[in-house]
């Protein structure tokens, strides 16, 4: 007790001198403190090299564009979701068809199901990774266009079902 209010009566008032460490400089703590800081300027930075976005200049509030972007974030988990529900009804369809019917839809069920499990995880690889590129990108003023990740969801999508409807018709 005495030794914690001997340290708040050193303290000249900042939070961090009130509870560091008693065998610390303060040239030790500005110099953790600056390491630490530097990291997210090492994964923006790697962001940027493989990004294929544009940034765009942005005039709206940025608490509503941070929000938006949050919203975008739960859609994309959303969406995942719905594809997981979707992969599972499919293998259990394929396999009720199974017991009913001995046609050859059998032997298509778990891999369509796994195919759309699959894209489950890509789609919330994609939002996750939208979501950390587009905040880091609103905090310089700027707005990423998301042509990339729209044109591979768009693929993956219009394929998993161009395969899906052939594999149905092929078993009439």
């Amino acid at each position: 007790m005495a030794e914690t209010q001997q340290l708040l009566s050193k303290s000249k008032g900042t939070a961090y001198q009130s509870i560091r460490p008693l065998n610390c400089t303060d040239q030790q703590i500005s110099h953790s403190l600056t390491a630490f800081s530097q990291w997210p300027k090492a994964i923006e930075k790697e962001i940027q090299v493989y990004s294929a976005t544009k940034n765009l200049k942005t005039k709206t509030g940025v608490a509503r564009d941070h929000l938006a972007n949050e919203r975008t974030y739960l859609a994309w988990l959303r969406t995942s979701l719905s594809t997981i529900s979707c992969g599972i009804a499919i293998t259990q369809l394929f396999r009720l068809n199974a017991v009913s019917n001995s046609s050859g839809l059998v032997e298509y069920g778990r891999p369509v199901g796994m195919a759309f499990i699959g894209m489950s995880m890509v789609f919330l690889m994609f939002g996750c990774l939208r979501y950390f590129h587009v905040q880091t990108t609103l905090t310089r003023d700027y707005f990423p266009s998301s042509n990339t990740i729209v044109f591979l969801t768009t693929l993956i999508v219009v394929s998993a079902a161009t395969c899906l409807f052939f594999i149905i018709v092929s078993s009439l």
